[in-house]
C-alpha cells in the first residue's frame, strides 16, 4: 500500500508516508503507530523505521533524543509509545513483564546504550537456525513503570555518538534501536 520513488533506471524506494516541516507529532503517531502498540499487545513484534537526511528530524520524530522540558505536542513516536503502553497495562489484571534494550549502530559497531561498559566486540549479530535474527551480548533491562522507561530512554540517549555536520549541529552520528518487550500471563 506505500507509495515507491524511482531514481534513475534501477533505484526504486517504497516507504508509507512523507511528512513535512509543519507534520504534528500526534497526527504521525496516530495515523501510524497506534495501530502498532494494539498489534503489540495482541502478541505481534512491530517496529517504526525513520529514515531521511541528516538534519531532517528523525532522532525529533522519533523522540530519541533529550525530552527534557519539551511539551507533550512535541513528544517523538517512542515516549508516545511508552506512554500508550503503560495507560494500557493501568488497566489490565494480567501479570506482565516489561524489557528494554537500547543499541547504537556506529561505524559498524554495535554498543549497548543502556550498559555502555559493555566491550563493543562482546556483541554480535547471529542467525538462529529457524532464521531470527538475534543480538547476543545485549542485557535487557527491565522497567516496571512509564517514569521508569522515560529514565532508561534519557539515560541511554546521553550515551548516543553525536557529531557536528554541516547539516546539523549536534548530529546523532549513528543509527539507534530502542526495544520494548513485554510478556504478558
Amino acid at each position: 500500500d506505500g507509495t515507491a520513488l524511482v531514481i534513475g533506471k534501477d533505484r526504486t524506494f517504497t516507504f508509507d508516508a512523507v511528512y513535512g516541516p509543519n507534520s504534528q507529532q500526534e497526527s504521525i503517531y496516530s495515523e501510524w503507530v497506534s495501530s502498532l502498540v494494539d498489534s503489540f499487545f495482541a502478541g505481534y513484534n512491530a517496529t517504526v523505521f525513520a529514515y531521511g537526511q541528516t538534519g531532517s528530524g528523525k532522532t525529533y520524530t522519533m523522540g530519541s533524543g533529550n525530552n527534557a522540558g519539551r511539551l507533550d505536542e512535541e513528544l517523538g513516536v517512542i515516549p508516545r509509545v511508552m506512554s500508550d503502553i503503560y495507560a494500557r497495562l493501568d488497566g489490565t489484571t494480567k501479570q506482565t513483564s516489561v524489557r528494554v534494550s537500547y543499541i547504537e549502530v556506529y561505524n559498524e559497531e554495535v554498543k549497548d546504550l543502556l550498559h555502555p561498559s559493555t566491550p563493543s566486540k562482546a556483541i554480535q549479530i547471529r542467525e538462529r537456525a529457524d532464521g531470527t535474527i538475534v543480538l547476543t551480548g545485549v542485557r535487557e533491562q527491565a522497567v516496571d513503570s512509564l517514569e521508569g522507561m522515560h529514565r532508561t530512554l534519557e539515560e541511554g540517549s546521553l550515551s548516543r555518538t553525536v557529531a557536528g555536520t554541516l547539516m546539523n549541529s549536534q548530529s546523532s552520528r549513528s543509527h539507534s534501536i530502542f526495544t520494548v518487550s513485554m510478556e504478558q500471563r
